[in-house]
């Protein structure tokens, strides 16, 4: 109800106006506005976010601020953002396409859980993605024109960010999340892996690999590390992240 209240609104412009003047004598703590913004008006997001902003600015000119779009966050969204002639914001945005890939068998989204079955990267088999969309959505069109689920696949979900980028150089886009469910097939994580970062590095997008180390009661679990050695899971998976892959 944020975006429909003028009374939380105010508040939340007051919470972000009480943290700055709790951290002002820590220039580097960076202030994320509000974490995957869901399926709600862009007019309303933005005419928020752009009212805190100005009410963050009247206290310190050089905060670096971190703002996405709605649909958590999704790069089809970047198009409908506010921009500002403020070279301290960062615009982000985060990708877990194709979803019942990346969040397969995952028990807290109602939909991979009923589906509950493993979603191979790549894939000849398309129709396997097709089939989640119509048994969860009644979608009998879904992927229609893709043969494979592949790198250009994932090219293609992440035109928006490209577009972006060509669009605003001036502006600082980054990919402030993406990663894989840990109980995924390791290979599979690390071929979805490899394509994403292969796109982002395309479009000289920087990029944050969600995540290190989530609890052993997250049902998401999208870990990179062992939980008691905290070794990561995978060298190869190592070596794409950091762009050190032979």
């Amino acid at each position: 109800s944020l975006l429909d209240s003028p009374e939380l609104q105010e508040r939340f412009i007051g919470l972000w106006q009480e943290f700055e003047r709790r951290f002002s004598h820590r220039p580097t703590v960076i202030f994320e506005l509000l974490n995957e913004v869901r399926d709600v008006s862009a007019d309303k997001w933005n005419d928020l976010a752009a009212r805190t902003v100005q009410a963050l600015r009247r206290m310190n000119s050089t905060r670096i601020l971190i703002m996405g779009g709605t649909h958590w966050n999704s790069p089809d969204e970047l198009c409908r953002m506010q921009l500002f002639e403020d070279e301290n914001i960062v615009y982000t945005f985060h990708t877990y396409d194709p979803f019942e890939f990346t969040h397969q068998q995952g028990v807290l989204q109602k939909n991979t859980l009923y589906y509950n079955r493993r979603m191979p990267y790549p894939s000849e088999d398309i129709e396997r993605y097709r089939e989640y969309h119509r048994l969860v959505f009644g979608k009998a069109d879904a992927y229609a024109g893709v043969e494979r689920m592949d790198r250009e696949y994932i090219r293609k979900s992440l035109a928006g960010a490209a577009q972006f980028v060509r669009e605003h150089p001036d502006k600082l886009l980054w990919c402030g999340e993406f990663g894989t469910i840990r109980h995924a097939d390791i290979r599979w994580r690390e071929n979805w892996m490899r394509d994403v970062i292969a796109v982002l590095n395309e479009n000289d997008i920087p990029y944050c690999v969600w995540n290190y180390l989530s609890t052993p009661n997250d049902g998401n679990r999208f870990s990179l590390v062992d939980d008691d050695s905290r070794r990561i899971l995978s060298e190869t998976m190592l070596h794409i992240i950091n762009g050190t892959e032979k």
